[in-house]
């Protein structure tokens, strides 16, 4: 695979560039699905061979598991990334082994601090959930905290260098295939708590072997010699506004949930949580072309290419518009029927909180990875500012609108707190960076997909009353539609094209079995 060097042209660079968040975008989401499955799969395994009160255990423990490297990277996983794409697109070697260094020695301490001091409250934390035997399954879970620690920032040092392809092919396809097999197997041999647990952290042992051996082979080796900077301190004080962001994401993703469990019944909770969860599955285009678009980003960021920056800004956001909208517009257009044929006819009552968390979704398709933008060029303050005013937002929307709503007010609580959020990045990346998603070649296919949907309505409509399940045959309809409109309207560039080569691309190597 051709390496970036320092002497390429401005144009060589920026089309390589566009290649990689293509290539690298569908590698990611393949792997992305990939993980949704096999992460199904296991949890059926556990629910299909231990008993209910076991499997409630052990997804207790998982939640622990999943946060807590989450907290003990303290903000590194992105830190680190961006410095190693920042300096290595500069060419300062030094600074490039210095924020690996420093990222390792952050990690390294807090891998050894965190598990023990989750160890010690164990105990109290049992006895808190009234669940004494919870403790030696949460006590088995903090072994494997350290190695997934390790395992993110290996993630995130290979992000750095724009190899999406060793992220994916380890993290996803070889941890699904192992985590799978390892719990279907040990399951079939020890119907106990434990078996699972060991088998998961058996898989994420492999995943750490696999890091390991590639970091020396492909990064340590290479770098063998060089100097490291000493930014542990720089690093950190770049990753900490990360890491306060992140805890703030997590009090914007659960505080409707919590809030609807104190205000109203238990099955209010379950009705929101299908809305929620359909929300969030629409932003995997979004979130698969922007693990690798923001070390992209960043290596045209420290080149000092604006325009070039901007363009792909422009161009990434219209493609996760192009892929994102269509389902858009059919879960706002017939939610009760998605929900109804995905899940049960009572879950219909979520239709409107659907609908308005997806008009939120909307807002943040047609802004673009604005988050990973501003990372790239290095506002973390901005982000955090941004994710914390959001978060406090959230929790008095949610205790003024859910006791006079129920769950739509939840929905209109999270959706306005979601708009606010990307209006505030999109606002700093205009008037700080000059960076925006809108250009004709965005709104032309915007303005006439709405159209079209409108006109579509009716006879969509009556479809779908026919037959719930025909909602969905409304996502290829709108897919085709605004692709051709695209071409119709000649809304596509030379880069639009590069796009769909390098995607084409990609998808040939995979077939083939390569990288």
């Amino acid at each position: 695979m051709k390496e970036i060097t320092m002497d390429m042209d401005i144009q060589e660079y920026y089309e390589s560039s566009l290649k990689k968040v293509a290539g690298g975008g569908v590698l990611i989401l393949i792997g992305s699905i990939a993980a949704k499955i096999a992460g199904f799969l296991r949890q059926l395994i556990i629910i299909r061979m231990l008993s209910p009160q076991l499997y409630g255990l052990f997804a207790l423990g998982l939640t622990f598991f999943n946060l807590m490297p989450s907290i003990g990277l303290l903000g590194t996983y992105h830190g680190a990334q961006r410095y190693i794409a920042y300096y290595n697109a500069a060419g300062d070697r030094r600074m490039v082994k210095g924020a690996l260094h420093s990222a390792l020695r952050i990690v390294t301490v807090s891998s050894v601090l965190l598990p023990v001091l989750l160890a010690g409250f164990s105990g109290p934390l049992a006895s808190f959930l009234r669940k004494p035997e919870f403790q030696g399954v949460l006590l088995i879970f903090i072994l494997g905290i350290p190695l997934s620690m390790f395992n993110s920032i290996f993630t995130s040092f290979f992000l750095g260098f724009r190899r999406a392809d060793y992220t994916v092919y380890i993290s996803e396809f070889l941890f699904s295939i192992l985590s799978v097999a390892f719990i279907f197997l040990s399951l079939f041999l020890w119907k106990h708590i434990y078996a699972p647990i060991i088998a998961l952290l058996a898989s994420v042992g492999a995943v750490f072997i696999s890091y390991l051996f590639l970091y020396i082979k492909k990064i340590r080796f290479p770098f063998k010699g060089v100097d490291p900077a000493r930014i542990t301190r720089e690093l950190l004080f770049f990753s900490l506004p990360l890491f306060f962001s992140g805890i703030s994401y997590i009090i914007l993703n659960n505080t409707d949930t919590l809030m609807l469990g104190y205000y109203m019944p238990s099955e209010a909770v379950g009705f929101y949580n299908s809305a929620f969860l359909l929300m969030q599955t629409m932003a995997i285009f979004l979130n698969s072309f922007s693990i690798i678009f923001m070390p992209v980003l960043t290596g045209l960021v420290a080149k000092k290419l604006r325009g070039e920056v901007r363009e792909l800004y422009q161009v990434v956001t219209k493609w996760i518009f192009l892929l994102t909208f269509p389902a858009i517009l059919t879960f706002f257009l017939f939610p009760r029927q998605v929900l109804t044929t995905l899940f049960s006819s009572p879950y219909g009552q979520a239709g409107t909180a659907l609908a308005i968390l997806v008009a939120a979704e909307f807002m943040h398709t047609t802004l673009g990875p604005n988050e990973q933008a501003l990372i790239a060029h290095g506002a973390t303050k901005a982000v955090f500012a941004g994710y914390g005013t959001a978060a406090v937002l959230n929790i008095i929307l949610n205790a003024l609108l859910i006791p006079r709503m129920g769950i739509s007010g939840a929905a209109a609580a999270t959706g306005i707190s979601l708009v606010f959020l990307n209006l505030c990045f999109s606002s700093v990346l205009f008037f700080r960076f000059k960076v925006h998603p809108f250009g004709r070649k965005l709104v032309v296919p915007l303005a006439l997909c709405l159209a079209s949907a409108v006109a579509l309505y009716l006879p969509l409509r009556a479809m779908v009353n026919r037959a719930a399940w025909l909602a969905f045959a409304c996502y290829p309809v709108f897919l085709i539609l605004s692709v051709a409109l695209t071409f119709i309207t000649k809304s596509y560039s030379e880069e639009d094209l590069l796009v769909l080569r390098a995607v084409k691309a990609r998808l040939g190597r995979i077939k083939r079995g390569e990288a």
